[in-house]
């Protein structure tokens, strides 16, 4: 049963605005855990949010999104989006990296396609914003019949408890919620 890690909106420019993200340990963690987890052969997917210059993606009836209409942030190919160099994303690896347009990964991305293509049953959460991307993540993963599980210590969110009360209350329902050093002894 193939297993993939799914790094979620860990960007330059995504990184800076959540305060959790930015603790002397987050990003060291997740990037040890990324490569325990390829050299386990785990598929490692890396997602991000960018959008076509003038934002045609994004109507102005969408609340979390259209005031990026005016901002010219998270524009395709600007550094914002990249994935943060922490991770070390080498897609010479193996490592993939989706563009998503939307809050879960799965929205208005190949994202499925993907972990079909791959044979992918169960897939690995990790990133930003939980009480978001994670959580529009894990439960659209979750209605296409993957296997969840998600990583409690590398999800991060503005706000500690409300990324408290989304792991434990919601995430749960969906998921397996462990934290990394749970999930990587079971790799080996």
């Amino acid at each position: 049963m193939a297993t993939a890690l799914i790094v979620l909106d860990v960007q330059t420019g995504t990184v800076p605005k959540v305060p959790a993200a930015t603790s002397p340990t987050y990003l060291p963690t997740l990037s040890n855990t990324i490569s325990h987890a390829r050299t386990a052969g785990v598929k490692i997917i890396f997602i991000r949010v960018c959008f076509r210059p003038s934002y045609p993606e994004i109507s102005t009836s969408n609340p979390m999104f259209a005031k990026l209409i005016d901002s010219n942030m998270y524009l395709e190919g600007t550094p914002e989006v990249e994935i943060h160099p922490a991770l070390g994303c080498d897609v010479s690896k193996g490592d993939i990296i989706v563009n998503k347009r939307r809050i879960s990964g799965f929205a208005g991305s190949d994202l499925e396609v993907l972990l079909r293509g791959m044979r992918v049953q169960k897939v690995v959460l990790a990133g930003l914003v939980t009480s978001g991307t994670v959580l529009g993540t894990a439960y659209e993963a979750s209605d296409r019949d993957f296997g969840v599980t998600v990583l409690r210590d590398l999800c991060k969110d503005r706000e500690e408890e409300l990324n408290e009360i989304v792991l434990e209350k919601v995430l749960a329902k969906v998921a397996i919620v462990q934290s990394s050093e749970e999930w990587l002894k079971g790799l080996v």
